[in-house]
């Protein structure tokens, strides 16, 4: 039972878009030697360099999820993922967003049309991020659909993690497409990352 809720879990994939900031470069103290050989040149390059006033003009309206694609644009449709012992095949999928031009932010699922969060959001130019806060906490694991015993064991094992905000790095945006950087586990010397592309609805 506890083995099926994990693969009906993960089958969503919800987890990896509420999760993909904790995936971005690791912070702390660094040596000067560190900060000379770190990432964080080769994150700032792969960001859009579009103004501000560019980024938000074109962001406000309805962008459906077209794909997930490799740093070098092979198009992603499964992948496998490991969670304890378990191995499965991830069936690619991410919401739609909606962006108001009063600031107000809503995602929704593709599948069924369900609203799955909203809030506010905010373009940082000097931080080059798209900054979201949410207007109800958001967690780790979707605590509504898992079973008691599978939220116990992630309370315990401390996968289950309380979220207020979130935000995103744009790769590229024009006025009907917008891919944002999907950061892969790495540690701060590396890169690794997959390109979330999305297509503005008419």
């Amino acid at each position: 039972m506890m083995k099926d809720n994990k693969i009906k879990f993960l089958k969503n994939g919800w987890l990896l878009f509420k999760l993909s900031v904790f995936f971005t470069v690791l912070t702390g103290c660094k040596t000067y030697a560190q900060i000379e050989n770190s990432n964080e040149d080769a994150i700032d390059n792969i960001k859009s360099t579009a103004s501000k006033n560019f980024i938000e003009k074109n962001l406000v309206g309805y962008w459906e999820f077209e794909k997930l694609t490799t740093s070098s644009n092979e198009t992603i449709s499964e992948r496998e993922l490991k969670i304890d012992t378990l191995k499965m095949v991830e069936k690619v999928s991410r919401p739609d967003v909606v962006f108001y031009k009063n600031n107000h932010y809503e995602v929704i699922s593709n599948e069924n049309n369900v609203l799955k969060e909203k809030g506010t959001w905010s373009y940082d130019e000097n931080e080059k991020i798209l900054k979201f806060v949410f207007d109800e906490p958001q967690y780790s694991v979707p605590i509504d659909k898992i079973s008691p015993e599978l939220l116990k064991q992630f309370t315990e094992n401390g996968s289950l993690i309380k979220l207020t905000e979130n935000y995103w790095e744009i790769h590229r945006i024009t006025a009907d497409k917008l891919s944002i950087i999907e950061h892969l586990p790495h540690n701060e010397f590396e890169l690794k990352y997959d390109l979330r592309v999305y297509k503005k609805r008419e």
